[in-house]
């Protein structure tokens, strides 16, 4: 059985330009890499915005995901992360990809594991190891195409 995933993405004000484009290219690489992968069957994604008031798409195949998002709004965070902890559970593999310049900071744990990806040069990577499993769970955006691969050796074999 696949795991469900989880994507929380900063689309706030702080992310506007080239930090929100990164973003865009970092869930449209995370795809990829899923699409590269054989699987018995097709993942399923959740997807979290927070530029603002978050946003839920829900549960949906991974291959039904599109990417395109713009920035604006201040960095709710910490609501972002209650709205996550409803949908995540002990199996959620969740992605929380942000420069981490919140306008609040959340320090709510999710359940399952969970994986940061930092974008821009100012990404505050230490609020990130808060909210990540492990220091170890923190990537750079050119990873991203490899973490599918990566998730399922280390959780589904």
């Amino acid at each position: 059985m696949n795991p469900n995933f989880l994507l929380l993405l900063d689309t706030s004000g702080s992310m506007y330009g080239d930090k929100i484009a990164g973003l865009n290219l970092v869930v449209e690489n995370l795809l990829e890499g899923f699409g590269s992968l054989a699987l018995p069957e097709v993942p399923q994604m959740a997807v979290i915005t927070f530029g603002g008031t978050p946003k839920v798409q829900p549960f949906t195949p991974i291959n039904q995901i599109t990417t395109g998002w713009e920035a604006g709004g201040k960095t709710h965070l910490s609501e972002a992360i209650k709205t996550a902890a409803t949908l995540a559970t002990d199996e959620t593999i969740t992605l929380i990809v942000t420069d981490s310049i919140s306008t609040d900071r959340g320090k709510a744990k999710l359940k399952g594991q969970v994986y940061g990806i930092g974008i821009g040069y100012d990404a505050d990577i230490e609020l990130l190891e808060t909210l990540t499993t492990s220091p170890q769970h923190i990537f750079p955006p050119v990873e991203a195409e490899y973490l599918p691969g990566y998730w399922y050796k280390t959780h589904c074999t």
